[in-house]
């Protein structure tokens, strides 16, 4: 039997009492457990089934002739009462259904929303990577062969720059695309943070060393960190890292951490950039929101795939202040 938190008890001893005594009061507070029965979708079957029942016990406690009795007198209101109820109840279940309807085409509205998204940015990507390539191999080879022209050079150089920018805008966008799709646990690898972090750090070397960046690590690289993800959680990673980079001043450090939270790892990347404010700490992980837009090139959904790709993993991301300025992007997966 469903848990319905003692209401079709409290019914039957509002009931009984009602025709032991015949107060209205008792009528009254039987007709608000009936609303809340209605709520709870107890049915009419199971009302009529409690009169009976109570009848019974009735009978079995006084002489037939008192329990007739009772019945007698109440038998006007309780027929009043059964059939308000019968009448609340198919009203509530009808209400209850349109809802549902309601609901089910907006669900297959999203969807076929997000069907056309995925095709949009499917089609987008493919057709737009083809003259990117062209545009960056072109302007590439302007750029070798202006070497001369210092204004030729350099107008090949942003043209170059604002296309592998473009590219880079695309691939993020495909892939919150497919953060939006979900994972399988086919998706999930064993995975060694320290690994994955080692290969983070080679894959950013240039933009560390173009940046002056210092990276402080402040974890054991000779110890284990085994987690179950997927190449999304290594991008969640590289987001903020790179984020870091960005932000920091030049020829600054960043320090990350690996400390054990409970049953997660705990990851932290500190940086010494202007930070974070209050207000923002959640709202910089929603899609094209930037706390800092000081000519620093980025898509505005880097983080947003980040919050998704490390909420996928059954982990949590966050920002806290670092209290030697600037701040501390963490995040936690459990550990394997």
């Amino acid at each position: 039997m469903v848990d319905d938190g003692g209401l079709r008890e409290k019914y039957s001893k509002l009931l009984k009492e009602f025709l032991e005594s015949g107060d209205e009061r008792c009528m009254l507070d039987i007709e608000l457990i009936s609303k809340e029965c209605v709520r709870a979708t107890i049915g009419p079957d199971y009302m009529l089934e409690a009169h009976l029942n109570t009848l019974n016990n009735l009978v079995a406690e006084f002489p037939i002739t008192k329990t007739v009795s009772m019945f007698n007198s109440a038998s006007e209101p309780l027929i009043q009462l059964m059939m308000g109820y019968a009448t609340a109840y198919h009203d509530y279940i009808e209400m209850n259904d349109q809802r549902y309807m309601r609901e089910k085409e907006l669900s297959d509205k999203l969807n076929e929303a997000n069907r056309l998204q995925e095709m949009f940015i499917s089609i987008m990507s493919h057709d737009l990577r083809s003259p990117l390539s062209a545009i960056v191999g072109y302007s590439g080879l302007i750029e070798m062969r202006s070497k001369d022209n210092k204004k030729i050079h350099s107008f090949a150089n942003k043209i170059e720059t604002a296309a592998v920018d473009a590219d880079r805008m695309i691939e993020s966008m495909r892939t919150y695309s497919k953060l939006q799709r979900g994972l399988s646990e086919d998706d999930f690898t064993d995975i060694d943070l320290c690994e994955m972090l080692s290969e983070i750090l080679s894959f950013l070397d240039e933009k560390i060393e173009e940046h002056g960046t210092a990276v402080h690590i402040k974890y054991q690289t000779d110890k284990k960190y085994p987690v179950r993800g997927t190449e999304f959680l290594k991008n969640a990673f590289i987001n903020i890292i790179d984020n870091s980079i960005k932000y920091s001043p030049k020829n600054s450090t960043i320090t990350l951490t690996i400390d054990e939270d409970n049953s997660n790892w705990r990851f932290g990347v500190a940086d010494h950039g202007n930070g974070v404010p209050d207000e923002m700490k959640e709202s910089v992980f929603e899609r094209f929101v930037r706390n800092d837009k000081r000519g620093i090139k980025g898509s505005g959904i880097g983080l947003a795939i980040t919050k998704y790709a490390v909420e996928l993993h059954h982990g949590t991301v966050w920002i806290e202040d670092n209290s030697g300025g600037g701040c501390i992007f963490n995040i936690t997966v459990p550990k394997t």
